[in-house]
């Protein structure tokens, strides 16, 4: 599905914001680098 139809049908079918759903998390030093994906995340607020 192309970009501009995908954020179309997400608008239209999710009751909410997506906000943190995932990102990269990682490291570069002289010598190296090393990254992951981390899919799931986390957002707590008030009590939870």
């Amino acid at each position: 599905m192309p970009r501009g139809q995908a954020l179309e049908f997400i608008e239209q079918n999710e009751p909410f914001s997506r906000a943190w759903y995932a990102g990269s998390v990682g490291y570069i030093s002289e010598t190296e680098a090393e990254f992951c994906v981390a899919i799931r995340s986390a957002w707590c607020k008030g009590n939870v």
